[in-house]
């Protein structure tokens, strides 16, 4: 079984995104997403590139909207469990 371990702040903002695209069919802008998470916008470009890096999201050429969303991406939302344990500082290094 493939494990994914994703931080609490990653894990929210996954959760923001996949909420937003069920209530409003399009995804939110990184501003939108800073915005909600209290962080900037490049902190939530910076999360969103993690995302993608893992699978979780893709990443279109549009305009505003880059963030996209397959059927199998959304339905992880609820499969996903949070790693307390993990440090992200430790990566960062």
């Amino acid at each position: 079984m493939n494990k994914i371990y994703l931080s609490e702040r990653k894990f929210k903002v996954f959760k923001f995104i996949t909420n937003y695209f069920k209530e409003n069919e399009f995804t939110p802008t990184f501003e939108e997403i800073a915005k909600d998470q209290g962080f900037t916008r490049s902190r939530a470009n910076a999360i969103v590139n993690d995302l993608m890096k893992i699978g979780l999201i893709d990443k279109g050429d549009s305009s505003r909207r880059k963030i996209r969303l397959s059927d199998k991406q959304i339905k992880l939302v609820n499969s996903l469990k949070i790693n307390y344990t993990y440090n992200e500082n430790e990566f960062r290094k």
